[in-house]
């Protein structure tokens, strides 16, 4: 009964997950058709970005936690909620980097003892992105994959965002 009444409540909490995704779109839809119809004055603009921006961050969240499941369509929702915040590298970066070098000075995503927010915040940011470069070069040399193709995950996020880019303005 234990295992049964556990399983029931994993699928719902699936179920919390996947619902990000349908809700993140239509909230990033209905955020730009509403932002070129209507006339809103620029606090109203200042507020409406805010929240999207917050409701995008926190799908990173949601993102983090499906990249970890093993089943490959899983993993793909967490690239899909990655792609508008531009971030599809995080699930190179970290799976493959974070949990091989957590809390090391190689580690991008761990802060330095003493370092200022801001700082670590953007090292972060774009010390990530390189990293993930590297370990898909090293995951492509391995292979004996070219790393100037669709093997390098690294170009088919590079295009996904792109084509989500030009789709959105």
């Amino acid at each position: 009964d234990e295992a049964k009444e556990s399983r029931a409540n994993q699928i719902f909490f699936d179920v919390l997950l996947y619902l990000n995704i349908p809700m993140l779109f239509t909230l990033i839809y209905l955020y730009l058709t509403r932002l070129t119809a209507f006339e809103f004055s620029t606090l109203d603009i200042i507020g409406k970005t805010l929240s999207v921006g917050v409701v995008m961050g926190t799908c990173i969240n949601v993102a983090h936690e499906l990249g970890h499941k093993k089943e490959r369509y899983k993993q793909w929702m967490s690239k899909l909620l990655l792609m508008p915040n531009l971030y599809m590298h995080f699930y190179i970066e970290h799976n493959r980097g974070h949990h091989v070098s957590v809390g090391t000075p190689e580690d991008p995503s761990t802060a330095r003892k003493g370092e200022v927010l801001y700082v670590f915040w953007a090292r972060s940011v774009f010390s990530t992105y390189f990293s993930a470069w590297n370990l898909e070069l090293r995951r492509l040399k391995v292979l004996g994959e070219s790393v100037m193709s669709f093997s390098n995950e690294m170009i088919v996020f590079f295009f996904i965002q792109f084509v989500y880019l030009v789709i959105v303005s």
